[in-house]
């Protein structure tokens, strides 16, 4: 009987810590719920952020193509209907993770504070020789719904006219009519 009061005990602690490890982090402080965006600012920078975002992913699309090794021709007996080539699935990820921040691919949204400049909202990158990307806050939370509201828009043809556009040594600014 007492074995089993030191081994119930025991469980109830095991339970106890995991539900206050699930509410903390991995350094033992509670988490910090994500800060909310400022939707009256995502239509005025929605723009701005469609251009920053298509740079940035050609950017990263140009970088895969460079790193892409040349495959030999092979007599093909029926063409496939896409001509992406066999980077479909980089540009795929760099399309699905452009506008999260949290990703490698969206880091670029903590470079940017959105800044009134006379009576227009502007994103200004805040980052130069000795100063680099800050944290993700409310500014950042902004960028990332205005960049997906965008990216939403355009999800289906992006892939394929960055990788067209990288294949071509087109601009970002040549992509696609606005």
């Amino acid at each position: 009987v007492e074995a089993r009061k030191i081994m119930l005990r025991a469980v109830l602690l095991a339970l106890c810590a995991l539900v206050a490890r699930a509410q903390m982090g991995m350094d033992g402080l509670p988490k910090k719920p994500k800060p909310q965006p400022i939707d009256s600012d995502v239509k005025y920078i929605r723009c701005q952020t469609c251009e920053l975002m298509v740079a940035r992913a050609l950017e990263q699309v140009n970088t895969a193509v460079k790193l892409e090794k040349p495959k030999p021709q092979q007599k093909r007996r029926f063409d496939s209907s896409s001509n992406l080539g066999g980077l479909e699935s980089t540009v795929e990820d760099v399309v699905t993770s452009i506008c999260s921040s949290e990703d490698p691919q969206g880091k670029w949204m903590s470079e940017y504070d959105i800044v009134k400049r006379d009576r227009a909202l502007k994103l200004e990158n805040q980052v130069n020789d000795d100063v680099v990307g800050g944290h993700c806050k409310r500014e950042c939370r902004t960028i990332e719904k205005a960049c997906a509201g965008v990216l939403e828009a355009v999800d289906e043809d992006l892939p394929e006219l960055l990788l067209e556009a990288a294949k071509t040594k087109k601009s970002a600014g040549g992509l696609a009519p606005r």
